[in-house]
């Protein structure tokens, strides 16, 4: 899945009022299910022997690997993998 937001809209200035607080207990809560259910040693490894014999592998990397000048560490996790 791919949520592409508009620039507009994620360039935005709004006016937010820090002294209230944002409840979002579903968030929260979709946090906390990620955390209870890291992935094993096993299925990490299962995932990696995946994506190194894929006859197309793909590495879909957003802007912010260019923002955050990690562009060089993503070159270095693909050679690793051999996809360079």
């Amino acid at each position: 899945m791919v949520v592409d937001i508009p620039k507009d809209i994620q360039t935005a200035s709004i006016d937010f009022d820090t002294s209230s607080t944002l409840n979002i207990n579903a968030y929260r809560e979709r946090v906390q299910s990620i955390v209870n259910n890291r992935l094993s040693d096993e299925d990490c490894a299962r995932f990696f022997d995946y994506l190194k014999t894929s006859s197309r592998p793909l590495i879909y990397s957003g802007g912010g690997t260019m923002l955050q000048m990690r562009a060089q560490e993503l070159r270095k996790f693909s050679a690793r993998l051999q996809f360079l």
